[in-house]
């Protein structure tokens, strides 16, 4: 049941990022709702739930855009892995934890994606991606999980019982 409702949560998030998101920008950067759910999911589930859901995250989004397949995919991984390591006896409830982990995360994700662009020979104008695209988006998904995390834990908490439901009436 768990799997249906994220699968859901992530479609309707992936549909929202591809669409209204896309073109709310500042200073030409999207925010990126999808990691902001890796960040959240995996502060909420720990580092193995974090690096599955990172990975079939990362991997419908590189399905999605169709290029360089498999780069979000780890990238994603790495960051639901990260987090879901480092925040493990952290006070979740406090707003400053998750928007430090979605400002951290997003840094982290960016520059892991560059790089894997630029092992690939994909050419790459450092000094104009790492203080725009990496700063400017690590803002804005911060700016935007302080609207977000309250709601989104809630929908956890919710996936959670519907969860323990499905699975005591077998």
């Amino acid at each position: 049941m768990a799997l249906l409702l994220y699968g859901g949560l992530v479609l309707v998030s992936l549909v929202l990022q591809s669409t209204l998101l896309a073109s709310v920008t500042i200073f030409g950067v999207k925010p990126d709702l999808l990691l902001i759910l890796v960040v959240i999911y995996a502060m909420y589930n720990g580092p193995v739930f974090g690096a599955k859901f990172g990975f079939v995250v990362g991997l419908v989004l590189d399905l999605t855009v169709g290029q360089m397949i498999g780069l979000q995919a780890f990238s994603k991984m790495l960051i639901g892995i990260g987090v879901g390591l480092s925040v493990e006896k952290l006070f979740r409830d406090s707003v400053f934890v998750p928007v430090t982990a979605v400002l951290l995360g997003t840094m982290f994700d960016q520059i892991i994606y560059v790089l894997g662009l630029a092992l690939f020979g994909v050419p790459v104008g450092w000094r104009g991606i790492v203080p725009h695209n990496v700063l400017l988006t690590a803002a804005y998904n911060g700016l935007l999980v302080m609207l977000l995390y309250r709601g989104l834990y809630a929908i956890g908490d919710a996936i959670a019982y519907w969860d323990e439901l499905f699975r005591r009436s077998g």
